[in-house]
């Protein structure tokens, strides 16, 4: 019976991404069905929450009432084997796969079925119709290429509607490609919308002239997966030609929060998710900072209930003033990107030598990289578990692969040193331009 679920709440999503109707009401509702199966279905979520001193009766009427569950983290789903991460009812169902890239320095490995993926794509979609998308319009997505790289389920997936011409999309790899390889493959697949990393888009703006990408007749940018800053948007924009919005999301949930067009806060996905702010225990007034944690209502297979993403944001208004019904967050702060700059003035996308750490997610628990010196690149890591005798010599070779010649990449085994910075984790510390 679980599609039939799955799909009904996928349509439901799709119809109400307007926002009206009591959207907490509606939050608590789902979350109240959501906890109650995961206690008899994800044992070791009841684990957790039982450790916690919770019981399957515990009040859950108000968005306040979640304070009194426990934040889960990366590392609770890191410790459990392959199976236990999976709901008890949803093991032997295809499930897409997707691997964070790791942008605090903990890989993970996560699991959803493909109706689970459809409801949470649906409200990008609704965001995307927001800022002027068409039906038969192209969105193209920058990304690492960890998912074709890694050949991950549902990695080159084309749903039906998109072989007839509608809601297409298509994967550009920024990191492989380079500015101006980019540069061409948008000028063959001529999209009405480009997304994805913030910094690939942005170094489009910077080394790419005006006139190559205002020739691209681009209709709107959606920036994400690393910080968006005043200065890179504003650059962005003047490159383009075309309005820039701030797509906040994170793997686990896809997207948690988007630009108003009006106002420039960032309106929550009230629809799909619970996000909270929080600071020193309490949730987080207007205009005040605190940490990310997020409950995705759609997850079931691999429950988000109430999870920390290391991100740090700062609150906004309880409505947004442009008359949607949301709250909003005034700002998000981490995930800026950075190069390693080598000798002979080479640059390296840090993702090029983090992805290939991703084929180490079941042993490998968080990393960092270090540039010593101009061409000398430390790889730190920490395990959980058995790991292989020749771990380090196995994480200097995969890493050593994509490393530019005359490169020396050494592996360490150690504890990670905390970042006494807010926002993620470094996953890398990289030397500035010579």
């Amino acid at each position: 019976m679980y599609p039939a679920r799955q799909a009904l709440l996928a349509g439901k999503a799709l119809a109400r991404w307007t926002g009206l109707g009591d959207v907490e009401a509606r939050q608590m509702a789902r979350l109240r069905r959501l906890v109650e199966r995961t206690w008899r279905e994800h044992a070791a979520h009841a684990r957790w929450w039982a450790e916690h001193g919770l019981t399957p009766g515990t009040r859950l009427a108000a968005r306040a009432d979640l304070l009194a569950l426990p934040v889960i983290t990366k590392q609770h789903y890191q410790a459990l084997p392959e199976a236990e991460a999976i709901a008890r009812d949803y093991r032997g169902v295809p499930l897409l796969t997707d691997l964070t890239s790791g942008s605090t320095g903990a890989p993970t490995a996560i699991r959803r079925t493909y109706p689970e993926d459809f409801t949470m794509c649906a409200y990008r979609l609704g965001e995307h119709f927001r800022y002027g998308l068409s039906w038969f319009g192209l969105r193209v997505t920058l990304n690492s290429g960890v998912a074709e790289s890694l050949d991950l389920p549902g990695a080159k997936r084309q749903n039906p509607w998109m072989k007839a011409g509608l809601l297409r999309r298509a994967s550009v790899n920024h990191v492989k490609l380079g500015p101006e390889g980019v540069l061409r493959r948008l000028r063959e697949l001529r999209p009405q919308a480009v997304g994805g990393h913030a910094e690939a888009i942005w170094r489009l703006a910077l080394e790419v002239s005006e006139a190559d990408l205002r020739g691209l007749r681009v209709h709107h940018l959606a920036m994400g997966a690393q910080t968006v800053t005043p200065e890179m948007r504003e650059r962005v924009r003047r490159a383009f030609g075309c309005p820039a919005y701030n797509m906040y999301g994170a793997s686990e949930f896809n997207l948690l929060a988007s630009e108003c067009p009006e106002t420039g806060l960032l309106h929550l996905n009230e629809e799909g998710l619970i996000v909270e702010v929080v600071r020193e225990g309490r949730a987080a007034r207007d205009g005040e900072g605190g940490e990310v944690v997020a409950t995705n209502l759609a997850a079931e297979a691999m429950p988000f209930i109430r999870y920390a993403l290391n991100d740090w944001a700062v609150m906004g208004p309880e409505r947004c003033p442009c008359g949607r019904g949301v709250r909003t967050l005034r700002s998000v702060q981490g995930r800026v990107a950075e190069f390693f700059h080598f000798s002979g003035g080479r640059k390296v996308h840090p993702f090029e030598l983090i992805n290939p750490l991703l084929r180490f997610v079941g042993w490998m628990k968080e990393y960092r990289m270090v540039q010593a010196e101009r061409d000398r690149v430390e790889v730190w890591f920490d395990v959980m578990g058995e790991a292989p005798e020749d771990a380090c010599g196995q994480v200097a070779a995969a890493v050593g692969e994509k490393a530019p010649a005359g490169v020396v990449v050494e592996a360490m085994q150690r504890a990670i040193p905390p970042v006494p910075e807010r926002g993620k984790n470094k996953m890398f510390q990289a030397l500035g331009a010579e």
